[in-house]
């Protein structure tokens, strides 16, 4: 993983945040995540790729271990094609996820 991603899936110091006005925790996470960025000195135009990483790792890991790494069928639960799919699993975990034949 890259420096960036590593820095982004540290935890904040902040208090775990309450459900947003529509219930949803995974939003109030993300808006609490944001402002944190917000706050430090994480500013250099990479606010997007921080949260977006910080969303997408653990939705790969799940996804990826539901299919027991079954790349198609990961890629048809997320409604990417398996390019994309593998694209970003070797953005984020190297070759961890991707099996040479």
């Amino acid at each position: 993983m890259n420096e960036m991603t590593m820095n982004s899936m540290q935890t904040s110091n902040t208090a775990a945040p309450a459900p947003s006005q529509d219930g949803n925790i995974l939003t109030a996470e993300i808006r609490t995540k944001v402002r944190d960025i917000l706050r430090s000195n994480e500013q250099d135009g990479s606010v997007y790729k921080l949260v977006l990483a910080d969303l997408e790792i653990p939705l790969l890991e799940t996804v990826m271990r539901f299919t027991r790494n079954n790349q198609s069928e990961a890629a048809r639960i997320l409604g990417l094609s398996r390019g994309t799919l593998r694209k970003k699993l070797k953005q984020y975990f190297g070759s961890c996820y991707i099996t040479y034949k």
